[in-house]
């Protein structure tokens, strides 16, 4: 793919203003332009197409075509603006009244003004649209150039060009070309970043993914994590400038610390006290053991209390619950 799968992200970002799109892929072109705040005309040709793209700061304010399917008046009938017949008639005007097509249309009470102002708005958009498809073509910028006053002023910027450029018409295998000869590099906010997440009008889904660039994780990580579905997105952040590919930060391995061998030492001998002197023979014979005391004998009181407590188990053994407690059966529970 050439440079656009380089790994040099700085020589990607600054294409020459003249190049070839098999080179330099119109994406990073554009960004150029746009970080730079370049005035001047932008003219492109793939084989016999040609377009001229005004710029203003770095904006795009008109797209100029040889594209007969671009003019306004077949653009309006393609998208059902106008009839086939309103077409005819109009376009007739144009060549004998040699007006533009779209004051034609407003004389005629086609269409208002603040109608053909968003309807050129669409127009442009759809020819630099067409031109992110493009792989093979030249094309030359001539800065500094004056440009006049555009027919519509755009109410959207090159964020939002960019990203639905590359979203809906760049091809795909250059997106994951780029990226995987970053798959390594961590992707990091900008320090001097050239436009706002916000003016990419991103939906919520996409916004919450944003979360997900730390620095720390690389474009390997989060394509692995989240899909070519977010490829797009990665490249127009990048090539807008938002985030940079960078060296993923090390890790630091912990190691456990080193274990200290302990000296092995002799267990200590324990020392056995000394022997008692032998004692000295006696002709005196040995003393006799002692004597155990005799066990107490079984009180008198306690011999009494047990045979009370016999008497008493006798009389109630074969007595039911009401003669233990001596009432009548059915005896209300008061007298119980």
């Amino acid at each position: 793919m050439g440079t656009d799968s380089s790994g040099d992200v700085t020589g990607i970002l600054n294409p020459p203003l003249v190049g070839d799109f098999r080179t330099y892929p119109f994406p990073f072109l554009l960004g150029r332009v746009f970080r730079e705040h370049l005035d001047g005309y932008l003219r492109v040709k793939q084989g016999e197409l040609k377009k001229e793209i005004a710029f203003k700061k770095g904006n795009p304010v008109e797209v100029r075509s040889n594209i007969l399917n671009e003019t306004l008046g077949r653009f309006l009938r393609r998208i059902g603006k106008i009839t086939p017949e309103i077409y005819d008639e109009s376009f007739q005007r144009v060549g004998t009244e040699h007006k533009k097509h779209g004051e034609i249309l407003i004389e005629m009470g086609v269409l208002s003004p603040h109608e053909l102002n968003q309807l050129l708005q669409q127009q442009t958009l759809e020819r630099i649209m067409d031109i992110f498809s493009w792989n093979e073509g030249s094309y030359r910028f001539y800065p500094n150039s004056e440009v006049k006053e555009p027919d519509a002023v755009l109410e959207f910027g090159i964020p939002v060009i960019m990203f639905r450029g590359v979203s809906a018409s760049f091809p795909v295998e250059r997106v994951i070309a780029f990226l995987g000869s970053h798959r390594e590099q961590a992707l990091i906010p900008s320090p001097t970043p050239f436009s706002r997440v916000e003016e990419m009008k991103l939906k919520p889904a996409e916004l919450r993914f944003l979360k997900a660039i730390d620095g720390k994780k690389t474009i390997g990580n989060l394509l692995n994590q989240y899909g070519e579905d977010i490829a797009r997105l990665l490249y127009a952040l990048i090539v807008l400038g938002i985030f940079i590919p960078e060296a993923a930060p090390e890790v630091p391995s912990v190691s456990p610390p080193p274990v200290e061998k302990a000296e092995r030492k002799a267990p200590p001998v324990e020392e056995k006290p000394a022997a008692p002197p032998p004692r000295p023979e006696s002709s005196e014979p040995a003393p006799s053991p002692p004597i155990p005391p005799p066990e107490p004998a079984e009180q008198e009181g306690d011999a009494t209390v047990l045979s009370e407590m016999q008497a008493v188990y006798d009389r109630i053994r074969d007595q039911d619950y009401f003669g233990i407690l001596g009432v009548e059966q059915g005896a209300p529970l008061t007298q119980i």
